[in-house]
């Protein structure tokens, strides 16, 4: 073998493995982090689900999650997806003051979730509450806040990120109780007045 048949092998070697991560890297699929709009009464808490979508050979999660402090208090997590090096440091006094939700995460096993639930964060709404919605927003103005990262961790740049909300419902009052006496038969129905509250 002559060095420039040697040398003429290793470009054409080079450029086909250019060429099939090229191909890898654009056969990913978009990824989509989604959190729920979801409805409480007041005076309960509620669990809201943090769902993905094409979330395959992942290795590692970075989100700031802001929420209203007036309107809600953030209790925790549950139902996570990610064990290991999982950490969501919402409790700590100034991002409680701050009302940011921070999840962090990684792993030298990619997560394959595909699609589903990444995990719930769990609210109280005050027994006070008299707000109609309030948001549960991506910090995507800062950069690095809401990431996605690959097995290899290089950023994936086409993560799309959906913010959610909290609305409150309000619930049923009783205007009046029935008078007398009441009869019903088996598989039989009642009427009696009931408001919804504001």
């Amino acid at each position: 073998f002559s060095l420039q048949s040697i040398v003429k092998s290793i470009c054409c070697l080079f450029v086909a493995t250019i060429a099939v991560l090229s191909i890898q890297k654009e056969s990913v699929a978009q990824p989509i982090v989604t959190v729920g709009s979801v409805s409480a009464c007041a005076g309960n808490t509620v669990a809201v689900p943090i769902n993905v979508n094409g979330f395959l050979n992942v290795g590692a999660v970075t989100m700031e999650i802001g929420y209203d402090t007036t309107k809600v208090t953030f209790l925790g997590f549950s139902n996570a997806a990610l064990t290991g090096n999982l950490i969501v440091n919402a409790t700590s006094p100034t991002n409680q003051l701050l009302g940011k939700v921070l999840v962090s995460w990684f792993s030298l096993s990619s997560s394959n979730i595909g699609t589903g639930l990444l995990m719930n964060l769990n609210f109280q709404v005050p027994a006070n509450a008299t707000f109609s919605s309030t948001p549960l927003t991506f910090n995507l103005a800062t950069p690095g806040q809401c990431e996605l990262a690959d097995g290899n961790g290089d950023v994936i740049t086409n993560t799309v990120w959906n913010s959610g909300s909290i609305s409150r419902v309000a619930g049923a009052t009783i205007t009046s109780q029935p008078s007398g006496t009441v009869s019903v038969v088996t598989g039989g129905t009642i009427n009696s007045p009931i408001v919804t509250g504001k």
